[in-house]
């Protein structure tokens, strides 16, 4: 079964940044897709890589930019 959530949400603090990434890590599965849209600069890689430390990924999480 596929199931769709969308959302938006605004983080005000790198604070509130890695509290959220690390919350949204303990609720993602395998085949589980996080999409970020925002300006440049935004902090899409840094809430990634917080994402990543909470599940643990070995080695850096870097910007495509």
């Amino acid at each position: 079964m596929t199931r769709f959530r969308t959302g938006a949400v605004t983080l005000a603090t790198p604070e509130d940044t890695q509290a959220f990434g690390r919350a949204l890590a303990t609720l993602l599965r395998a085949v589980d897709l996080v999409i970020h849209t925002g300006d440049l600069g935004a902090g899409k890689t840094t809430l990634t890589q917080w994402i990543g430390a909470g599940l643990h990924v070995r080695g850096p999480i870097t910007s495509s930019t």
